[in-house]
């Protein structure tokens, strides 16, 4: 009740509030209170929907729709359409939940894009509150690591999970960090995205500190996949931000310095060379390789063809296979082994079909394209756009979009009403 509690508490002030105050009593609340907290079973509502829902309604309260025409309006109504048909199309719902399912996927996906458009005037990430729980959270994080333990998560699962916390799983033979986060992939991911975004701060020493923490709770969240999406996104940044010869000049002055690293740091070694053995196709090193992502898309393809125009429909996947073990038997008597399905495709091969492959691409090139058109009217915040989505695009495909939907579109948001109206005043100040 303290939990659910404190996240009404939160909700209360995100829908009485606009501007800064707002954004960061959303951002804050959705990292410090994790999405396993769940406030309503049926329909299910978590912390991070209901935070979601508080700051809809506080932009409809507010009106500040008004004036402010979304620019890929028209794709994501396409997209939302076609979404809602899919799940129209799973007749083993009822049908609320045939309207429900979809919905809640929308609300927690794409249309944060654009209630972050509208709702995002005159706000920067830098703030006090915001830099104070990135601290929080990345301390913490470093702390679960000390103690080989997370009291926090395991309190949270033992009142709101009907499965047990695996203590071993986290702290046993490979490290898997989750701070305040519900899932240590999804948290690598999470940290890496408010590490490229503070890149710009880093004149500032309290960001400075908050971009180093960042980064080391990436190193211990045990995910190679974040730890490459960091690289990518601050190579990303790099390139689209400064001009040639500043680039060579940077490149000059870092590769030493990372190989130095590389050479010096047992823990930078072994992520480095855990990525190049997983790229490689070797599975010895633990985790994912290669050849098992082939064999995921073996069996996700076998039951892909067993409905492929629609798909099975949302949440199949755990809902229908991962709760029958009986079904799950059956696929491996046959040679299909789906450890997890880590790869975004494949959960739209079984649960979307065609249909939801075609409007998935539909509005992942619009996005990208009007990113890249209007890079002349806004480079900064195209550039910080581009890295973050590309840098989700190359996460989900490689290990699934996990819980790192909601800051992926919130952020893309934030710089898509920059493009389009300018910059807030408010992003001139510093932290103190």
């Amino acid at each position: 009740m303290i939990f659910i509690l404190i996240c009404l508490l939160c909700g209360f002030m995100i829908i009485r509030n606009k501007g800064q105050k707002r954004f960061d009593w959303f951002v804050c609340a959705a990292l410090l209170l994790s999405s396993s907290i769940t406030i309503l079973k049926s329909p299910q509502i978590q912390a991070h929907r209901f935070f979601i829902l508080c700051y809809w309604l506080s932009v409809v309260v507010y009106k500040e729709y008004r004036h402010n025409k979304f620019p890929l309006l028209i794709p994501l109504i396409i997209y939302g359409a076609g979404e809602m048909f899919i799940g129209w199309q799973d007749t083993l719902l009822t049908s609320f939940y045939r309207l429900w399912k979809p919905f809640a996927f929308l609300l927690d996906s794409y249309l944060i894009m654009l209630m972050a458009f509208w709702g995002t005037k005159n706000v920067r990430i830098n703030s006090k509150p915001i830099i104070n729980t990135l601290l929080i959270m990345t301390i913490y994080g470093i702390f679960t690591l000390v103690i080989k333990n997370n009291p926090l998560q395991q309190f949270i699962w033992s009142r709101f999970s009907d499965a047990t916390y695996l203590t071993d799983y986290y702290f046993g033979g490979r490290i898997r960090i989750t701070s305040t986060w519900s899932h240590p992939i999804a948290y690598g991911f999470v940290c890496s995205t408010f590490a490229v975004l503070l890149l710009k701060y880093l004149k500032n020493k309290k960001c400075l500190i908050t971009f180093i923490l960042l980064v080391i709770n990436v190193f211990i969240c045990g995910s190679r996949t974040s730890l490459a999406a960091l690289i990518l996104m601050i190579a990303l940044y790099a390139l689209l931000e400064y001009k040639f010869s500043k680039l060579t000049r940077l490149t000059i002055l870092l590769v030493p310095a990372l190989f130095l690293a590389y050479l010096v740091l047992p823990p930078v070694q072994e992520k480095i060379d855990s990525i190049v053995n997983t790229a490689m196709g070797n599975s010895d090193v633990g985790g994912s390789s290669i050849e098992m992502r082939q064999g995921q898309l073996v069996a996700s393809l076998m039951i892909f063809a067993s409905s492929p125009m629609y798909g099975h429909g949302p949440d199949y996947i755990q809902e229908n296979m991962m709760s029958n073990q009986r079904l799950m038997d059956q696929y491996f008597m046959r040679g299909y082994d789906f450890e997890g399905f880590e790869c975004y495709y494949y959960i739209l091969l079984i649960e979307r079909g065609i249909v939801g492959i075609v409007l998935e691409v539909m509005l992942v090139v619009f996005i990208l394209m009007y990113l890249i058109r209007n890079r002349k009217r806004n480079k900064q915040r195209s550039s910080e756009a581009l890295m973050i989505f590309l840098g989700f695009v190359f996460f989900a495909l490689s290990t699934g979009a996990l819980d790192t939907w909601m800051f992926t579109t919130f952020f893309v948001g934030l710089c898509m009403n920059r493009i389009k109206n300018g910059e807030g005043d408010l992003l001139t100040k510093k932290t103190k």
